[in-house]
């Protein structure tokens, strides 16, 4: 081997080592410096990682936030309801207390009106109301009137029969049916005749015969059937028998008369 190689041998060598060492003094150096910026690293992803305890927590935090909301939200839906509910139950109650101001004045007139058609008489502290009749033609009539005393309403249920002395079937009934038919519909009665009155007019110019009664509520109905219809006949029948015709006029007198007595008694009952 020349001197040159041997010297390029050891230069070789010596690049060798001078690596090695360079590269152990390196590792030496730098290895605990990379370790601990390692470390640090990690040290810093820990504190900006999420623990799942964390989360959950978070999660659950959310959770009862949104049921809050949804309460509250509830509470606040509830709460306008019922005042929407209390308004109109404050407009409907107003509404009500206006109609029935209405009805009240409506059926003050309505009684008014129909009073001043009526007859009205007092005795010994009973006021009765009957309609101005002029002379009855021979027949059967229907005269309903109204007896007041002391805030107690009657009503009466008077069957009239007329003859004069120039009707072709002038005579005697002596009555003990009636039977009232309204627009087709019948109502009967047995009527008692010791309650009936029979009287002979001055020179037997005409005859009558009369019941006058408390009326009840099969009285009632006919009354009330007989004033909202539009035919009429009335049977009067006992040891001999007639029947009649009501007027228009006998209709509508019956009809007001029945109309007065329910103003007369809600007004007793204090619901006017």
């Amino acid at each position: 081997m020349t001197t040159k190689q041997v010297a390029i041998a050891f230069l070789v060598l010596y690049l060798i080592l001078m690596g090695v060492g360079g590269a152990m003094y390196y590792a030496i150096v730098n290895a605990p410096k990379e370790r601990a910026e390692i470390e640090a690293k990690r040290e810093e992803q820990k504190k900006t990682e999420v623990k799942p305890e964390a989360k959950t927590v978070k999660v659950a935090d959310k959770n009862q936030l949104d049921k809050a909301t949804r309460e509250k939200a509830q509470k606040e839906a509830e709460a306008l309801a019922a005042k929407q509910q209390a308004e109109n139950e404050k407009k409907a109650q107003e509404l009500a207390e206006q109609q029935k101001k209405a009805d009240r004045e409506k059926l003050i007139k309505l009684k008014a009106d129909i009073e001043g058609k009526m007859k009205v008489i007092t005795r010994g502290g009973v006021t009765y109301y009957t309609h101005n009749r002029g002379k009855e033609l021979s027949g059967v009539h229907l005269r309903p009137f109204i007896a007041e005393n002391n805030g107690t309403v009657i009503l009466k249920h008077d069957i009239y029969y007329y003859s004069a002395l120039d009707d072709p079937n002038y005579g005697w009934i002596h009555g003990s049916n009636l039977d009232v038919t309204a627009d087709g519909q019948t109502f009967s009665f047995a009527l008692d005749p010791s309650k009936r009155r029979d009287k002979l007019g001055k020179g037997a110019e005409n005859l009558t015969e009369s019941y006058v009664m408390d009326a009840d509520k099969n009285v009632e109905a006919m009354l009330k059937a007989v004033g909202n219809a539009t035919n009429v006949t009335i049977h009067y029948y006992g040891q001999s028998d007639i029947t009649s015709a009501l007027s228009r006029e006998d209709i509508r007198r019956i009809n007001e008369m029945m109309t007065y007595y329910e103003i007369l008694e809600k007004e007793a009952n204090g619901d006017l």
